[in-house]
């Protein structure tokens, strides 16, 4: 299987430090600071109105990126990060250094941060972007307060979601599922964030929510279940800790796809009230993603039913590969680093589910093509249908993020069009909260 290639992001410390030679590298390169300046802000202004493709924004990178980067990939980053940020409005700053140009943006969601790297003849060697903070929001139901995460050398942008006049409400931490998301898992072309949908559904029935990015959106390396996900749920929850207007007795978890399946794991030894996992899998990860290739595979009509086998045999091989890596390891799997699979390997979720003591809400869409029901919810039910607190739900008609859906077909494009989390989902997650 071709192994994804990575980027090489830069972080926001590093551009701190930098910036303390801003003024010697601003008069060493005072002859080509405007042109470079005024090159980024092209390039800055191709991507925010799309027309970077039609532009071959690639062509821009030196031979050796060039051979470095998948420029499909490249194109989709950048693509879901303008999806977050939304439509650029203005420039606030722009910071010059000896081979880089930073913008800050703001723009119709969030701001944002953007970094041009350039060689010696003024071309591209690397682009990085990162979703800045949130904008307040405030009505007589609800208030959004952008908050910051601490992690490491990281900065990592967050939301508090707060009902208007209730004292000291339930708060629920919001996980993620598998990949880059942002803090409203915010997918397809129309930008539908399911997240926010539940974050501001949960505030209009009284309960608090945190919300916040993966720090690999924020250019945290993808090598282990901890950087990923553990590390920044311990920030979140020590953020909610930290607050005064909230019912710390009251502490739940809302977490879907890949963050439903960790969250039973990354609650021990917290002070946590009950756990809402949202089409979550007691299997592997690897097996989750054979059930997606062979999905793909099988409405493959342009195969034969030989080729059919040979596709899905590679599979099959590459998840027996995925889950017999160690600590000892070094090859790869399915694209994710072995030390990524040797961690998630050492996890037992299963025991940690029936070891744990708060309530338990097991959710599922009936037409989930990413996770699916068969494989996934009734095995839910036949470990812990003797356990004390648990209540599922299967919810019919709606996709993995849980809004309208007429099938099950495997098609990532419905995504692409507007809609939001149906309302009884949120109604029944703030009734089992609250009651």
């Amino acid at each position: 299987m071709k192994k994804t290639k990575k980027y090489i992001f830069l972080t926001l410390i590093l551009l701190l430090l930098t910036s303390c030679v801003l003024k010697k590298n601003t008069q060493n390169n005072t002859s080509n600071e405007p042109n470079l300046i005024k090159i980024t802000e092209d390039y800055s202004k191709e991507l925010s109105d799309g027309s970077y493709k039609k532009n071959n924004f690639f062509k821009n990178f030196n031979t050796e990126s060039q051979g470095s980067i998948d420029k499909k990939e490249l194109y989709q980053s950048i693509d879901h990060y303008r999806t977050i940020v939304g439509d650029f409005k203005s420039i606030e700053k722009v910071q010059l250094t000896e081979q880089s140009v930073l913008l800050v943006l703001d723009n119709e969601h969030r701001k944002s941060s953007e970094v041009y790297t350039y060689d010696n003849t003024g071309k591209l060697t690397n682009i990085s972007t990162f979703p800045g903070s949130v904008k307040k929001e405030s009505n007589k139901y609800y208030s959004i307060k952008p908050i910051e995460l601490y992690k490491d050398n990281l900065i990592i942008p967050g939301a508090l979601t707060m009902p208007k006049d209730i004292e000291n409400p339930p708060i629920v931490i919001m996980i993620t599922g598998l990949g880059p998301y942002d803090m409203d898992e915010t997918i397809g072309l129309s930008g539908n964030q399911p997240f926010k949908d539940i974050a501001i559904g949960l505030a209009k029935n009284n309960i608090a929510s945190l919300r916040y990015d993966k720090s690999i959106l924020h250019g945290n390396l993808k090598n282990s279940i901890e950087n990923e996900y553990f590390n920044d749920f311990d920030a979140a929850y020590n953020f909610v800790k930290s607050l005064n207007n909230v019912d710390l007795e009251n502490i739940y978890i809302l977490a879907h796809d890949q963050g439903a399946m960790l969250a039973p794991t990354m609650a021990k030894s917290k002070n946590i009230k009950g756990i809402a996992l949202m089409s979550g899998s007691l299997r592997s990860l690897s097996d989750v993603i054979f059930d997606q290739n062979e999905m793909l595979i099988k409405q493959s009509n342009g195969l034969s039913e030989e080729d059919k086998k040979k596709q899905l045999d590679n599979v099959l091989e590459e998840v027996q590969k995925a889950k017999s890596i160690n600590k000892n390891s070094k090859e790869d799997a399915f694209g994710l680093k072995a030390s990524y699979w040797a961690s998630l390997n050492r996890l037992n979720t299963k025991e940690d589910i029936l070891n744990f003591s708060g309530k338990l809400f097991i959710m599922q869409a009936n037409n989930d093509f990413q996770i699916l029901p068969d494989r996934n919810y009734y095995e839910y039910i036949e470990l812990l249908s003797e356990h004390e607190n648990v209540k599922f739900k299967l919810f019919e008609g709606l996709n993995h993020i849980y809004s309208e859906s007429e099938n099950n077909n495997y098609d990532m494009g419905i995504y692409d069009k507007e809609s939001v989390v149906r309302p009884d989902v949120i109604d029944e997650i703030s009734q089992w909260i609250n009651n």
